[in-house]
């Protein structure tokens, strides 16, 4: 994807999230209003206490869209610039939100283990996405139902590894060609980002480890 499409796409989702969130924003403030009005008034009429039940489920909801708002806003943020340094535990935990609803209708559970500690370097985060985006696409693809996706990250003097590890898988043969396949599929982006990519299958566990070039910060 050439970069004045990819500017073009993250400017777009920034703003329609950001406005998103603005009319979550007002219906929010109107609905604790009248939640406040009907908790002064202590005339009993039919269907209150369901009206009162169903302001909670509002604010639950408004609560949940908002979340969606913020993590597709910081989504598009992530194109402002292929240079910056994104903090990678939050980078992937981002990932693992944005991807849970595939997860889910796979009946797959997706998870995260961050680093001890925070990880910032520089990177282009939406390619970053992308290719960790690539590797939870094709373990769910050949990770059983009831299943577990795992992200996680780990840092050594001068690299970053980043892991996509599914268990348990199926397939045999089949899982290590699609996991090989997706190395060669993504040998731009991993051009781009200075990367090495490898996948690996054992038993009915396997995914991809991703190591990327460190510089201690400070």
């Amino acid at each position: 994807m050439r970069k004045c499409e990819v500017d073009f796409i993250g400017k777009i989702i920034a703003a329609v999230s950001h406005e998103f969130m603005n009319t979550l924003a007002t219906i929010r403030e109107s609905s604790g209003l009248m939640e406040d009005l009907f908790s002064l008034d202590n005339t009993d009429f039919p269907y209150r206490d369901r009206l009162i039940k169903s302001f909670a489920v509002t604010r639950k909801q408004i609560s949940r869209g908002m979340e969606i708002g913020e993590n597709l806003n910081a989504f598009a943020h992530n194109m402002d610039a292929p240079k910056q340094k994104p903090e990678i535990n939050a980078l992937l935990l981002q990932i693992v939100y944005l991807m849970d609803r595939f997860a889910r209708l796979k009946q797959i559970r997706l998870k995260f283990q961050p680093a001890e500690s925070p990880l910032e370097i520089e990177t282009d985060p939406f390619q970053l996405q992308l290719l960790m985006a690539k590797c939870v696409e094709c373990c769910l693809k050949h990770t059983t139902k009831g299943g577990v996706i795992t992200l996680h990250c780990r840092k050594s003097e001068r690299s970053l590894t980043l892991g996509c590890e599914g268990e348990p898988l199926s397939g045999g043969a089949e899982v290590t060609s699609a996991l090989d396949q997706v190395t060669t599929d993504m040998k731009d982006t991993l051009r781009i980002l200075g990367a090495e990519l490898s996948s690996f299958s054992t038993g009915d566990r396997g995914g991809f480890e991703m190591t990327l070039p460190y510089l201690r910060q400070g």
